[in-house]
């Protein structure tokens, strides 16, 4: 069923939708005032009543994912989820507030439905629905302590030039057409993740300086890029000369149009980046880990459960790993006895032996090794084939 199959990835396709993590100090930080009219979580309060429950998996999941209009995209759900218009995902706090307020909203609606008149596979799609739901409210208190800006996979820069040099598709003349608009929005998010940067430190947490440092140099990296060889431009231009839909006048626009987009909001929302990072370097702490920070602690046992989905402590966690470590070498080490190896010497001695003994090539040969193994089939072929291609 198509609910089913939705609902249990739900986790994987989500875990990155744009409510950054993070976190207060000794309390939740106030709340922007609310606006006029009904607000988003609302709307979905009042879209969800009364469903039935496969209807309800649907509308919810549709509602949360499109807070992600990056995640539909790179997930390859616009199938699934229609986005009004081409953008990139909101950062602002008031925005995120909301879809917090949203998975809230989704999070008691499911309770409202009777888990026992389920069957086994139901019950476990209500269960992992519902294990999301609260690990994404549970996030709420910490909105401030993620570190949205730094440079890696999970961080805002980093993700965002991936979204477009690896996941946003160039099929069609409607695609680049996407693209262009979603370059126009790049100054617009990276403005949004400056306000955050600085709500973050108004609150306490600035990102540690041996990698806000490494966030600083990229960002500064990025804002002086050539832009014919920046790789917001290129995917573009690579990316569209297989759209056999094109004119070469169609293809020569939209080069252009992504080529002044790149030049121009592209950099500068590198180039406000790259300033708002400098200026927090004189805040960011020479120390690691978040237990400087204050309810570091708790929001490490967030963190703990949201990539263990348990609720073992860190130190129960970290003694497990002790405990394995423990048993995988003693069973290595009976395995050592009945090769014969002596008592005392070091791992690295004994798997010293295992390489030698196995015949295991060293690496500085495994190129020719291979090339051998290579040239020997070709002398083979002959005995199994009659026609070879001529590439």
């Amino acid at each position: 069923m198509k609910n089913q199959k939705t609902i249990l990835t739900v986790v994987l396709t989500l875990a990155f939708v744009a409510c950054s993590g993070g976190g207060s100090t000794s309390s939740p930080p106030a709340a922007p005032p609310p606006t006029s009219g009904p607000s988003p979580a609302d709307v979905l309060a009042a879209e969800l009543e009364g469903l039935p429950l496969g209807d309800f998996y649907d509308v919810s999941f549709a509602a949360l994912l499109k807070r992600s209009p990056e995640t539909v995209v790179w997930q390859g759900l616009t199938s699934f989820v229609t986005l009004e218009s081409a953008g990139l995902n909101v950062l602002t706090d008031r925005y995120q507030r909301d879809t917090f307020a949203m998975a809230e909203v989704a999070l008691d609606a499911l309770g409202g439905y009777d888990r026992s008149a389920l069957s086994d596979a139901e019950k476990l799609e209500y269960d992992t629905y519902q294990w999301y739901l609260e690990d994404t409210v549970a996030d709420l208190d910490f909105i401030y302590y993620g570190f949205p800006g730094t440079f890696s996979l999970f961080g805002v820069p980093r993700s965002t030039e991936l979204f477009f040099v690896d996941g946003h598709p160039l099929g069609s003349l409607q695609d680049a057409e996407d693209y262009i608009t979603r370059l126009n929005a790049v100054e617009r998010k990276f403005s949004e993740l400056v306000d955050h940067l600085n709500l973050q430190r108004q609150n306490g947490i600035v990102e540690p300086g041996v990698t806000l440092q490494i966030a600083l140099n990229e960002a500064q990296s990025a804002a002086n890029r050539n832009t014919s060889t920046n790789v917001y431009y290129t995917s573009l231009r690579d990316g569209i000369a297989d759209i056999a839909e094109l004119t070469s006048a169609q293809r020569a626009d939209l080069e252009a149009r992504a080529f002044a987009a790149v030049d121009g909001p592209v950099r500068r929302g590198y180039e406000r980046l790259a300033s708002a990072l400098q200026d927090l370097s004189n805040n960011a702490p020479s120390s690691i880990g978040v237990g400087q920070y204050s309810r570091g602690d708790a929001y490490y046992t967030n963190r703990l459960r949201h990539h263990t989905t348990t609720s073992l402590s860190a130190s129960e966690i970290h003694q497990l790993g002790l405990d394995e470590v423990a048993r995988v070498r003693a069973e290595m080490r009976l395995i050592f006895d009945q090769l014969g190896y002596p008592q005392g010497e070091t791992l690295a001695q004994l798997f010293a032996r295992v390489s030698s003994d196995s015949g295991l090539v060293p690496p500085a040969q495994v190129l020719d090794e291979y090339e051998a193994i290579i040239d020997d089939a070709r002398t083979r072929l002959p005995d199994a084939f009659d026609i070879f291609p001529a590439a």
